[in-house]
């Protein structure tokens, strides 16, 4: 086990090299930047209009030859050379040196770990109970012989599954925060200058109600389906034949003998949901006005804001990588036979 994890670990620092790499080139090839917005938006004076540009080389090496071919015979201009940079390079400055968002100037760390703490206030408890009650809707539905209560949580739970997240938000917010209807949650938080999300939870948990409601309820049709298929399959694995003949009692069989086997599927959805716990949702974030890192991405989108982009990118992929490798350790924790297997 120790050694599938380094080798894991291996193989994602030198995918997030790769990823950072791809990042800058993105960046620094997409169109427009941060000053061509604010020269839309404003009028402003000739100092900020003759920003200077520091032109760096990439990475710490690069192959693509610097001098243009004249004409076709100068073939040989064209073939890729090797260069060493050094640590004069983009990668190195952003890796090294803290960078600012060109909005405000406040250091990308900073903004960062701002918006993560409103994004984990909405999805850890919103993941929590995503994955507890899709777990224990299967698992009743499975031992459950009305046929019709069958057929009904797969509908609706498909039917929720299927709805537009911003459209079931928003949804949320005419029917629960309207003042021509019911109006029983409030629409924003109340938040002022120095505010942060357990205050929020202390003094306004009623806020969080719908936000978490809107990403539950069409996310639980994953885990439902997973396990319950889980379920059904282990049922009729010889292991569980030989359990029940063996004397043990149906609870400690579910126990220790078909929900680990049918809980194998579903570890699977931890690489997605690792990521989601940073990344969060932008379109709820948005929706319900919360400061999370969605929100913070999809603004410094907008406003073409980079550093702050790149820090967003790299994060989410980094998470992805950390989810891929717990689902990948419980995996084999659950099922010791895909060790074995790479032995």
């Amino acid at each position: 086990m120790l050694i599938f994890i380094l080798r894991r670990l291996l193989n994602a620092c030198i995918l997030m090299l790769c990823i950072g790499l791809i990042g800058h080139w993105m960046i620094q090839n997409i169109p427009g930047s941060y000053d061509d917005m604010s020269r839309e938006e404003d009028a402003p004076d000739a100092e900020k209009t003759t920003a200077v540009k520091t032109i760096l080389p990439l990475f710490y090496f690069g192959f693509i030859p610097e001098k243009k071919a004249d004409s076709i015979r100068a073939i040989n201009s064209l073939m890729p050379e090797f260069k060493w940079n050094g640590t004069h390079n983009l990668y190195h400055r952003w890796l090294c040196h803290a960078s600012e968002s060109l909005r405000d100037g406040i250091p990308v760390q900073q903004k960062i770990l701002r918006a993560i703490q409103w994004t984990m206030a909405l999805q850890i408890p919103a993941v929590l109970l995503i994955f507890v009650l899709g777990l224990w809707l299967a698992f009743l539905v499975t031992r459950s012989k009305n046929q019709k209560f069958r057929k009904f949580m797969d509908m609706g739970l498909t039917a929720l599954h299927a709805f537009p997240v911003f459209w079931f938000g928003s949804l949320l917010l005419i029917f629960f925060s309207n003042p021509d209807f019911f109006n029983w949650f409030p629409a924003i938080p109340e938040v002022g200058e120095g505010s942060d999300p357990l205050a929020l939870w202390m003094h306004q948990p009623t806020f969080w109600i719908l936000p978490i409601i809107a990403l539950v309820f069409p996310s639980l049709a994953v885990i439902y389906n997973l396990f319950r298929k889980g379920l059904e399959n282990a049922f009729q694995k010889r292991f569980w034949m030989r359990a029940k003949s063996s004397g043990i009692s149906e609870l400690d069989g579910l126990r220790h003998e078909l929900i680990p086997h049918a809980m194998i599927p579903v570890l699977a959805w931890i690489a997605s949901a690792v990521p989601f716990l940073i990344s969060g949702s932008i379109l709820i974030e948005t929706i319900f006005s919360i400061p999370g890192s969605g929100r913070l991405l999809y603004n410094s989108i907008h406003y073409r804001d980079w550093p702050v982009v790149h820090g967003l990118f790299m994060l989410a992929a980094g998470m992805t990588l950390l989810g891929l490798l717990i689902s990948d350790v419980c995996q084999r924790l659950m099922d010791p036979r895909l060790l074995q297997g790479e032995a």
